[in-house]
This record gives structure tokens, C-alpha cells and sequence, in this order.
């Protein structure tokens, strides 16, 4: 997590929002196994 705050406020709220979206595609996947 150090890296982000390294990189920025921008750059970290963008990779959040990314693993968010990435998240929501692949949790329905886990929940139906």
C-alpha cells in the first residue's frame, strides 16, 4: 500500500477504483462456486 501513497493521490483513488471494477466482475464468480 506504500507504493500508492508514494505514487499520489490521483494515481492510488485510479488503482483503487480499477481493483473495485475488477472485483465486482470477479466476485459474482467466486460467490457461485
Amino acid at each position: 500500500m506504500s507504493g500508492y501513497v508514494e505514487q499520489g493521490e490521483v494515481v492510488r483513488n485510479e488503482q483503487i477504483g480499477s481493483d473495485v471494477w475488477i472485483m465486482d466482475i470477479h466476485a459474482p464468480k467466486q460467490a457461485a462456486q
